[in-house]
């Protein structure tokens, strides 16, 4: 076994023991929404096919991770701790697959060459001990960003090994490493996380600051080719697409509260956030929510947006001018841009998330260690000792990595300690209150006064969006405390105005119309919440055809449904079926009030165009289609009127909620 095989089997050891206290806690979050089929699957109820292709998390349907996922279950069933250990050796192998990417860049940057034994090995264990990557390993559904960065990295040495073949002449083999390669290592990628698209990208990265050809040189062809067909003209067909279609980019929009520049403004400081993370990371302000971020709305609100700013764009500078003296420097800065390139700038996601560094924090970790590589031999002339000073300067910096990563892994063991820690750093987060009151609810002994606290604060803060999902999350706990709740409550939420419908107002909505439905509520019946519901889509002012507006409609003809309100619900659903492009969930509703209203013909057309819409893999669709159908034929039959359909229909409840980013 070769030497530096061993302390990198002892780093992987050692890595995995620290992550052991986090293996307890709960699902948390948008893991609940993404794992359920996971659940459905092992009781039966749904085909692999539905798991695998069925997800929304993003336009990809992220299938790999989902497919792990099942793998997982199917050995451990649907245990949290099979989930964490499975995201946890997806570390590991992601660390291997680091390791040897920069044991061979190493040879390639003349300051760093010399230091070839441990300089990969220092910085895969800085990026394996580092805290920050905790959020990631142990926050279940985030196995999507690791598996997106284990296939970039795959991506990125079989790159450079299919350069380093063409170099030695070897054109044809390097060429397949290259062209072959590196695509089907995008491709899975991009299959666990969209992201992944931005492989090739970063392999023009390493050919831009390590693969300089000699003056009066040119590239070699295949280099050539692979940047143009694999780097340039994606690039040039993204710019053209926001040119021709600016919706692809900008639609997501409607249900922000904030636009493309503001967040574009806000990143600029976000992305300083992350590096003072990566190089000196407080245990205590990592939170896996950051909804409270302070939003710039212009250059200089806040001030410090025009300072990161310029920072980027010095920083920026200095890669390109510093690429022939110290590569690794310039390597390491455009690495962690293009890796935020896309989760950090036009795209409509939600603001700050510590993941998005999962692979990014290579190329800041890389920067530093070149800048010290380059440092090195001035350093040393000055020093009378210099190897054993370093040497326990390493020590040390991986003493406390590796304490503040068991640190931050104990906190993981308890869901409950997990939030109280976040909340005393970000105490206006609304998802971590949220997720509290949700937390203080479903205690066997529920601590209703703390929940209430959570709400109240909502209601306090400044967005109405905000305020609305305080007052519906007080609703709540009032409809399942006291089965009652206060009519001024009421009136306040009907003048509540809110900017945009989110995910979490949806949410807030979906909660509350699935508690009414279950227990009795009669200060608040199911047709004023759906009333409620259609007053904050008219206010907002968001269309109708964007995805949250319609699901709310659509949440609203179900609550007048279930009161008995068959009109409202019909011109609710009706709306809903126009604006989701004939969703099939909708339709079924749809079909089944066209019923209840004598529509039979109506009805028929419905059924008719479900029976196209449904796959023959989806048995509740498929069920709820034949048991409507067996209904309209007897009506027909019979000639007779009205017949009632049944409701609830599972059916009905299969519009997964799912946020644009997890």
């Amino acid at each position: 076994m070769s030497r530096w095989l061993i302390p990198l089997f002892a780093l992987l050891l050692f890595t995995g023991l620290l992550y052991v206290p986090g293996f307890g806690g709960e699902l948390i979050f948008d893991d609940r929404a993404n794992l359920e089929p996971i659940r459905l699957w092992l009781a039966g109820d749904i085909s692999w096919q539905q798991v695998v292709f069925g997800n929304a998390s993003g336009p990809l349907g992220r299938p790999i991770p989902m497919a792990s996922f099942m793998v997982n279950a199917a050995i451990s069933g649907d245990s949290v701790l099979g989930l964490k250990v499975g995201n946890l050796i997806l570390h590991l192998l992601s660390g291997t697959l680091l390791f040897f990417f920069l044991r061979m860049l190493t040879p390639r940057d003349r300051h760093l060459a010399p230091h070839l034994k441990w300089a990969p090995l220092i910085v895969t264990a800085v990026w394996l001990l580092h805290p920050l990557m905790v959020g990631t390993v142990l926050y279940v559904v985030q196995r999507m960003a690791i598996l997106s960065a284990l296939f970039m990295l795959a991506a990125l040495l079989t790159y450079v090994h299919g350069r380093k073949e063409i170099e030695k002449g070897s054109f044809r083999s390097g060429s397949i490493w290259i062209f072959i390669g590196v695509p089907a290592f995008t491709l899975l990628a991009a299959l666990s996380k969209e992201n992944g698209l931005l492989a090739p990208l970063l392999c023009g990265v390493i050919e831009w600051a390590y693969f300089i050809p000699r003056a009066g040189n040119r590239r070699p062809i295949a280099a050539r080719i692979f940047i143009g067909a694999f780097v340039a003209l994606p690039v040039i067909g993204a710019l053209l697409l926001l040119v021709i279609q600016p919706g692809f980019y900008f639609d997501g929009y409607t249900n922000r509260p904030f636009g493309p520049m503001e967040r574009l403004l806000t990143q600029s400081r976000v992305l300083f956030d992350y590096l003072g993370n990566i190089l000196l990371p407080a245990g205590s302000e990592m939170s896996l929510m950051r909804d409270d971020y302070v939003i710039s709305t212009g250059l200089f609100t806040p001030i410090t947006t025009v300072f990161s700013v310029a920072g980027w764009l010095a920083l920026a500078g200095l890669a390109v001018l510093m690429r022939r003296r110290i590569p690794g420097f310039s390597a390491g800065i455009a690495i962690f841009l293009v890796g935020h390139l896309m989760e950090s700038t036009i795209f409509p996601l939600l603001i700050y998330f510590e993941h998005r560094n999962y692979l990014p924090a290579i190329g800041t970790l890389w920067a530093v260690a070149a800048l010290l590589a380059a440092a090195a031999p001035r350093v040393h002339a000055k020093m009378d000792h210099p190897k054993p000073i370093f040497v326990t300067g390493i020590t040390l910096m991986l003493l406390v990595l590796s304490a503040a990563t068991y640190s931050r892994a104990t906190v993981w063991s308890s869901t409950e300690t997990l939030l109280r820690q976040a909340v005393q750093a970000h105490p206006d987060s609304r998802h971590l209150r949220m997720e509290l009151q949700r937390m203080e609810m479903s205690k066997p002994f529920p601590d209703v006064e703390a929940a209430r606290r959570h709400a109240r604060h909502l209601m306090n803060l400044e967005r109405p969006s905000t305020q609305l999902i305080g007052t519906i999350n007080l609703f709540l706990i009032d409809c399942m405390v006291d089965q009652k709740t206060d009519q001024t409550l009421i009136d306040r939420a009907f003048n509540i105005k809110p900017e945009t419908i989110e995910a979490d107002v949806f949410h807030a909505f979906d909660v509350l119309a699935n508690t009414i439905r279950r227990l009795p509520c009669p200060d608040l019946r199911p047709s004023i919440l759906a009333t409620l519901a259609t007053n904050a889509i008219e206010h907002s002012g968001i269309s109708d055809d964007a995805m949250l507006a319609w699901r709310m409609r659509f949440l609203a003809a179900k609550l007048y449904y279930y009161d008995g309100n068959l009109p409202s619900a019909y011109r609710q659903a009706l709306t809903a079926w126009e604006s989701s492009k004939r969703h099939p969930a909708v339709g079924m509703l749809l079909a089944e009030l066209s019923i209840h209203l004598g529509l039979h013909d109506r009805a028929d057309e419905l059924l008719a165009r479900l029976d196209e819409l449904i796959p023959q893999t989806d048995t509740e669709g498929r069920r709820a289609l034949e048991q409507n159908r067996r209904i309209l034929n007897q009506i027909f039959l019979e000639g007779t009127g009205r017949r009632q359909a049944p409701f609830p229909n599972l059916f009905l409840d299969s519009v997964k909620d799912a946020e644009p980013e997890s």
